[in-house]
């Protein structure tokens, strides 16, 4: 009897369920953001994946012949039935370049164009005024007030500036804004932008921005910069850029001053991963998942933008966002800036996870989440989940007694004005520009302390209700009582409302076991000792020393 079993012999249907099954791996494939994003810089694609367990991807069957590889690599197969899972990518070699995106376009670029945006009222007319009003009619009191002739705040906007919706759409905005008035009004643009200067040269400022290329700036927060795209960025910003032969121009080499790990985010690992993918093999993608367990640079809550077009391309695409509370949401910190900082003993003799940076943080996710649809992300194809782990408990606690109190806050304040128990505000004196209300701490009887962004109650009462794109794996709490808080504070000015809104009970948080400590939580955003960088200055810093040194002291560069 002839025992020998030739798989091509069996119906397609089955032999497609032999594949899945031989194809399906525990715990799907993961990317190798190492060789991904080293394959960039050298000009190489590299889209390597492993199993889970970081062994190879077993093919053997596929090689047994033609037809079976055919039947299974032609299908995209195990594409199809492994999810591919990305994570927040840290090496030293891209450690500054990190930094320096961070530096340059997150922050440098949007301080840039927001102050931009406060001289162009005159060019906000005709087709620029009507396709604002079309794509965010939500910022059109924004407009409005700019053409009034009115600056839009008389301090220096910050980098997550938003009246109140995500600070992406915001941002959008304004670049849409400043794109379009330098269209339509050359003439109108390039006389605010004079007037900006001239503004910003009275404070010291002694170079000048490159005003159309920010206007035109078409690099994204989620880039994986080379040597150029920073080279760019600082041209657009008005820093001089040494010439392309300059051998010494090395912008990659670690700094020795600034300890803090770099990252980027999984986000931004899958964008590039997919755009070097080639479409028959993108479109086989079924599911994603994006684990941000560390925090990364340059707004990475917006990243998934990035991933939009993707899931337009392929409506079968599921793109899931798993973002660690410990390891990322929770910690960065207005108050110490960098990593670096937070663990700094003289900056922060001891570092606790304080109350009054939670909810601002926990509400920039969601509201970046829940602003995708706007920006044209598919329905049903996202879901962002802020994960507990491994204390969900003490979530709980930290939602119920924070976030859920934030919420009615805000809530009972905005009722308070309503009643008369408060001065009526307008629409930009009540909105502002930043969620932490920075205007508080230097005129606290005319702002907000504590509204965060307008949507943000219902968004967090959709969470609790399941009715959401984000979803936690913990209770996220009951509401507070809004009406008990109202009648509470009546009587009480806006000076007062702003000092107890810091009135946390506690003030700050400890964590519990499985974790750390909070500070060395902290530490794990930090170089170790045994990984300091070479203690040198990289040739870039020594160019930028010797240019400082021969254009002014540092003191000039405050705006």
């Amino acid at each position: 009897m002839d025992c020998r079993f030739n798989l091509l012999q069996l119906p397609l249907e089955l032999r497609q369920l032999i594949y899945r099954a031989y194809l399906l791996v525990d715990g799907g494939y993961i990317c190798d953001a190492e060789a991904l994003f080293t394959g960039k810089l050298r000009g190489e694609a590299r889209c390597r994946l492993t199993q889970a367990d970081g062994k190879p991807i077993d093919m053997a069957l596929v090689v047994t012949c033609r037809a079976v590889a055919k039947e299974v690599l032609h299908g995209g197969l195990a594409l199809r039935v492994n999810t591919v899972a990305f994570s927040t990518f840290y090496s030293d070699e891209f450690r500054q370049r990190g930094e320096r995106l961070q530096a340059f376009r997150s922050k440098d670029v949007d301080c840039n164009i927001f102050n931009m945006m406060r001289n162009v009222g005159s060019c906000l007319q005709g087709p620029v005024y009507d396709a604002l009003k079309n794509a965010y009619p939500v910022f059109m009191p924004v407009v409005e007030h700019l053409r009034g002739g009115n600056p839009n705040t008389d301090l220096v906007a910050p980098p997550d500036s938003n009246y109140g919706q995500a600070p992406s759409l915001y941002r959008e905005f304004v670049r849409l804004a400043l794109r379009l008035a330098c269209r339509y009004y050359v003439e109108q643009f390039n006389e605010a932008m004079s007037q900006d200067f001239a503004i910003q040269e009275s404070r010291g400022r002694r170079y000048v921005p490159d005003y159309h290329g920010l206007a035109a700036c078409s690099i994204e927060p989620w880039i994986i910069p080379t040597d150029d795209d920073i080279a760019q960025i600082m041209s657009y910003n008005g820093w001089p850029i040494p010439s392309p032969d300059d051998e010494d121009f090395e912008i990659h080499l670690p700094r020795s001053d600034d300890r803090s790990k770099y990252r980027f985010s999984a986000a931004a690992s899958a964008i590039y991963f997919l755009d070097s993918l080639p479409y028959h093999n993108r479109a086989h993608l079924r599911n994603i998942i994006l684990n941000e367990d560390r925090e990364a640079v340059s707004q990475p809550a917006c990243h998934v933008q990035g991933l939009i077009p993707f899931c337009k391309e392929n409506p079968l695409l599921r793109i899931e966002r798993r973002c660690s509370l410990w390891g990322n949401v929770f910690r960065p910190d207005w108050l110490s800036g960098d990593p670096d900082s937070r663990v700094d003993p003289e900056w922060v003799p001891d570092p606790k996870l304080r109350s009054n940076q939670v909810s601002r943080n926990v509400a920039t996710w969601i509201m970046e989440a829940l602003a995708l649809e706007h920006h044209g992300m598919p329905h049903g194809a996202f879901s962002l989940l802020l994960d507990g782990g491994p204390a969900p408990q003490l979530c709980e606690e930290i939602f119920q007694t924070v976030v859920q109190r934030d919420v009615a806050w805000q809530l009972a304040r905005d009722e308070s004005r309503r009643r008369g128990y408060l001065p009526a505000r307008t629409w930009i004196e009540r909105n502002g520009e930043h969620p932490w209300r920075w205007s508080s701490y230097f005129r606290p009887a005319e702002s907000d302390l504590g509204y965060m962004y307008e949507g943000f109650p219902r968004a967090m009462r959709d969470v609790a209700e399941k009715k959401s794109v984000v979803r936690c794996n913990f209770d996220v709490g009951v509401p507070w009582d809004v009406e008990r808080i109202v009648e509470e504070r009546r009587g009480r000015g806006e000076q007062e409302w702003n000092e107890d809104w810091f009135a946390h009970d506690p003030l700050s948080w400890e964590t519990v076991p499985p974790l750390p400590s909070w500070t060395d939580c902290l530490r794990e955003d930090v170089l170790r000792p045994d990984e300091n960088p070479p203690a040198r200055r990289d040739s870039f810093d020594e160019w930028v020393a010797r240019w400082d040194e021969s254009s002014g002291s540092d003191d000039d560069w405050a705006l």
